[in-house]
């Protein structure tokens, strides 16, 4: 069912729709910056399992406040499939990317997915090419070689790892379409949470990563990703999807990079770089200039 139909988005749903993706924003951002502080002494596959996980039971337990009743996801491949995408590998690098390169840097190359998941459509769902794609593909790609300065530091790891998320989150945008993973989408995403969390902790543990150091610093970032900048921008995220277009609620994130940008300089001294300030804007012009799409879903063969 639909998070509307629970009853509890109802008493959300009056609020102005710029101030629920405004919030969404704030809080998104937001994360980056919590998470570079929680990785500066942890590892970050172990972070990002353990912040799933608890972000599913907070996420889940503020749901159950409004009358939200979690239902079972039957395990098939291609949810499997969906989870791996959706939370270990789009989480997993985003964290490792975070612990590597500044914050509006990372945002910068992670919300290019919209990019990716056209793509995606085209190859996969069999959507036709239209000329301002190419438009916006020429300008998010030269945004990436700004962003990742080549010529003066060089392509990284960090960069690489920011790409992997983003095309990870592309796929199970894709894969949910095509699969038509059912209509529950929050009890979707809040188990694919819960799972993912768990093997990406595993992982950390089986490669010698799950390292954490116990600080109020730390406890502190890591309650901000899992509350606030976890189950409450879910909670947001999902009630704004719910008085908006899709493709409308997808662009109200285009501030996400420029507010990471901002706050890493104001509150964590990160550098501000030419480079790196006109490659988010030339992704942002080239999400902009992304025609609009309305994906035929087929079932997953």
């Amino acid at each position: 069912m639909a998070l509307t139909d629970r009853g509890f988005a109802a008493r959300l749903r009056a609020v102005h729709p710029i101030i629920l993706s405004g919030s969404v924003c704030l809080l998104w951002s937001s994360a980056f910056l919590s998470g570079r502080i929680a990785l500066r002494e942890s590892d970050p596959f172990i972070v990002a399992g353990v912040r799933q996980m608890l972000a599913a039971f907070a996420t889940w337990g503020l749901l159950s406040f409004w009358g939200y009743r979690l239902s079972l996801i039957p395990i098939t491949a291609s949810y499997v499939t969906f989870f791996l995408l959706d939370v270990v590998m789009l989480h997993g690098f985003t964290l490792l990317g975070i612990s590597l390169l500044p914050a509006g840097v990372g945002a910068g190359l992670l919300y290019i997915y919209p990019v990716f998941t056209t793509v995606l459509a085209i190859i996969v769902l069999k959507e036709r090419v239209r000329r301002r794609f190419w438009v916006s593909l020429f300008l998010a790609a030269a945004g990436v070689v700004l962003i990742s300065r080549v010529g003066a530091q060089g392509f990284r790891l960090g960069h690489l790892a920011f790409l992997i998320a983003a095309l990870s989150w592309a796929a199970s945008t894709t894969l949910f379409k095509r699969a038509r993973l059912g209509e529950d989408i929050v009890s979707l995403q809040i188990w694919s949470m819960f799972l993912g969390g768990a093997v990406l902790a595993a992982i950390a543990l089986i490669i010698g990563e799950g390292h954490i150091e116990p600080s109020v610093s730390f406890f502190l970032a890591l309650a901000w990703l899992v509350i606030p900048a976890g189950a409450v921008a879910m909670v947001l995220w999902y009630t704004a999807l719910s008085v908006l277009p899709a493709h409308r609620a997808s662009f109200s994130l285009v501030p996400v990079p420029f507010l990471t940008l901002f706050f890493g300089r104001l509150i964590l001294g990160e550098p501000i770089t030419w480079s790196g300030f006109i490659g988010i804007v030339c992704v942002t012009v080239g999400l902009l200039v992304l025609p609009r799409r309305r994906a035929r879903s087929a079932p997953l063969t």
